[in-house]
């Protein structure tokens, strides 16, 4: 009987995930940008008067205007 072992690091595996993500986004019609936007809108009107997070709705707003 022969075994074999794969290895793998945590970089490589989450890059595996993340670019998974992005094809099933893309089969979807949707883009990564549009997903994130979509799923940032509920946490920043949750969110929106912290001041710890204006970085976060700064960058946020730039990302939005592309997609709009």
């Amino acid at each position: 009987m022969q075994v074999s072992h794969s290895w793998i690091t945590y970089e490589e595996r989450a890059r595996r995930e993340e670019q998974q993500k992005r094809d099933m986004w893309e089969r979807a019609g949707e883009s990564p940008r549009d997903c994130l936007v979509q799923q940032l809108g509920p946490l920043r009107q949750v969110y929106a008067d912290l001041t710890e997070f204006a970085p976060i709705w700064e960058a946020f707003d730039k990302i939005e205007g592309v997609a709009s």
